[in-house]
C-alpha cells in the first residue's frame, strides 16, 4: 500500500505545479486582455508565455497533430516562477475547437481546472480576423474582405480540419461555435464560464470582478488594475515595413 501511495502523491504534487485555471478560447475574443488582466491580481500567476498550446497536439480540429502530448515537464516550465499563488493561468485559444479528445486530455491531466470561453459575435469576430490576417502579412496584399470570404467559404466547404496552410481562412467554421461547446459544459459544467468579447471591452472591470467572484478569490484588488486593451488589430501603409516591425518584434 505504501509502494501505491507514493506515486499517488508524487502525481498530485506534479498536477499542483500545473494549471488551473484555462482561457480556452476563441481567438479574436478578448483572451489577451482577459489573460493580462488577471495576471495583475496576487492570487493568480500567470504561464511563462501566454499561449503554452500543450495540449494542442490532441486538437481533432487541425491538420497534421501527433494526437500525443509532450513530456509534461515542459508544461511545468511554463509555470515555473509561480509560487503559492491560488490559480496558475495560461491562455490557448486554439483549446475551444480541439474536440473531445483534447478535453479529455485536458481533465485527466489537470487538477479540477477553471475554464473561461471568450465567445464574440461571430460576423465581427470573423472581421477582426481579417484584419489581423492583413496586418500581419498573412494574406496577400490585394485580397479584399469580399474575396476573404469567399476563400473562406471555399474552405469550409472542403476541409473538416483547419488546414496547416492558410489557418485564417479557416474563421467560418471556427465562429460556428454551438459545434464546439457542448463537450466542454459535458466535462466541465459549473467549472465552465463563458463571457463575451462585447462585455468585456463594455465593462472590463465589472467582468473582472465577476471572474473574481466566481473564482473564490478578493475582488478588491481589481480597482488598481490596468484594464487597457490587449492585442488589438492595426492598419498599415506599408507592407515592407510592417514585415521589418513584425520581424523585429519577433
Amino acid at each position: 500500500m505504501k509502494g501505491e501511495a507514493r506515486p499517488e502523491a508524487a502525481r498530485r504534487e506534479s498536477r499542483a505545479r500545473l494549471a488551473n485555471l484555462l482561457l480556452a478560447g476563441v481567438g479574436r475574443a478578448g483572451t489577451t486582455s482577459l489573460f493580462w488582466y488577471l495576471s495583475q491580481h496576487p492570487d493568480i500567476c500567470a504561464s511563462e508565455r501566454k499561449e503554452p498550446r500543450y495540449f494542442l497536439p490532441l486538437s481533432e480540429a487541425d491538420e497534421g497533430v501527433s494526437g500525443i502530448l509532450p513530456p509534461l515537464e515542459e508544461y511545468e516550465r511554463c509555470f515555473e516562477q509561480c509560487s503559492t499563488e491560488r490559480y496558475r493561468m495560461e491562455a490557448t485559444p486554439g483549446y475551444f475547437h480541439g474536440g473531445p479528445r483534447l478535453i479529455q486530455g485536458i481533465r485527466t491531466t489537470l487538477e479540477k481546472p477553471r475554464i473561461v470561453i471568450m465567445l464574440r459575435d461571430p460576423v465581427a469576430r470573423i472581421w477582426s480576423i481579417y484584419r489581423y490576417a492583413k496586418s500581419h502579412l498573412l494574406l496577400p496584399g490585394n485580397v479584399t474582405f469580399g474575396t476573404y470570404i469567399q476563400e473562406c467559404l471555399e474552405v469550409e466547404r472542403r476541409r473538416r480540419q483547419r488546414p496547416i496552410e492558410g489557418q485564417a481562412y479557416w474563421s467560418i467554421r471556427a465562429s460556428q461555435y454551438a459545434g464546439y461547446i457542448e463537450p466542454w459544459f459535458d466535462a466541465f459544467g459549473d467549472d465552465l464560464r463563458v463571457l463575451f468579447f462585447e462585455d468585456l471591452i463594455d465593462s472590463p472591470r465589472e467582468i473582472v470582478e465577476q471572474v473574481c467572484d466566481w473564482l473564490g478569490i478578493d475582488r478588491t484588488p481589481v480597482a488598481s488594475f490596468d484594464l487597457s486593451v490587449e492585442n488589438r488589430s492595426i492598419r498599415y501603409r506599408s507592407r515592407f515595413l510592417q514585415r521589418v516591425a513584425l520581424a523585429a518584434n519577433s
